[in-house]
Formats: C-alpha cells, structure tokens, sequence
C-alpha cells in the first residue's frame, strides 16, 4: 500500500526511481536505530510518571497531609522548617523526602527515627502513591546511570 503525500505516491522498496535507481527503504542500521531510541527513552518513560505523581501531591490538599502526618523523623522536621514555606521546587522536594521516608521506612524504623504508629497512621492511599512514586523515580533514575555507561563505555 502506498502513501499518498500532496497526490504524490511514496516510494517504497524496489521501486525504480525516475533515474533508474533502485529505491533501498529499508536497511538494518534503519531497525537498530530504532531499537536505541526506544531503549534510550525507556528511563524516562518508567521515571517521568514517579515524578508527575509527587508532583501531583505537591499541589494537591496531600501536602498538607504529607506535612502532619509525620513528626516523629527529626531530619524531616527540619527540612519541614526550612523548605516548607518555599516555592514549588522546596515543597516537590519536601514530597519526595516523605517517599522516600514511607517507600525505605524500615532503614529509619530500625535506626528509631520514625514512629510506627505514625507509619501506619499513614493515610494509606497516599502512602501507595508516594511509595510507588519513589520507586518509579529510582528505577527510571537507575536505569538512566546504566544506559549512560553503557553508550559511554560501549
């Protein structure tokens, strides 16, 4: 099946061009190619949605949440006091310390810098979202350090 383009028909392959060319449409570097972009893109499509679901929460009533829920993690409080009156950039910031706070709670649980009370008062529909946001954003993020060695080192 041909493309019509303008009421042009698109070449495709084999066709005789007007100067007796063979038309190649097709080639293997064509599907490699491909495959790299596809490959390349991949970080991002499984990172970039960890990062619109926090930011999500940032400017939803979850941040109001995010803040009170937890007050036991005296890293966090202190982050609370500084970031938490800032633009949009401190607050997402803010956000994604609670994920990883909720997703690697039992790093801080153990340490005794959280209470578990709190954890499990947690709304839980919230904590799903940042957790899955946290491991979204660290796998795309890692996924993009190994590509990056592999197109360097290749």
């Amino acid at each position: 099946m041909r493309v019509s383009l303008q009421g042009k028909g698109q070449a495709v392959d084999g066709d005789v061009t007007t100067t007796g060319a063979v038309c190649i449409a097709t080639d293997a570097g064509y599907i490699a190619d491909g495959r790299w972009v596809m490959l390349l893109l991949s970080p991002f499509v499984k990172g970039v949605p960890g990062i619109i679901m926090s930011a999500y929460s940032t400017m939803t009533k979850d941040y109001r949440v995010v803040c009170s829920a937890i007050t036991s993690n005296p890293y966090f409080e202190a982050v609370k006091c500084a970031w938490g009156n800032g633009g949009f950039k401190w607050r997402w910031m803010l956000v994604c310390t609670v994920s990883g706070l909720i997703a690697f709670s039992w790093i801080e649980l153990r340490a005794g810098r959280l209470d578990a009370k709190e954890l499990k008062a947690f709304p839980l529909r919230l904590k799903r979202r940042l957790v899955i946001s946290a491991w979204l954003t660290l796998s795309g993020s890692f996924w993009l350090m190994a590509l990056w060695g592999l197109v360097k080192f290749r």
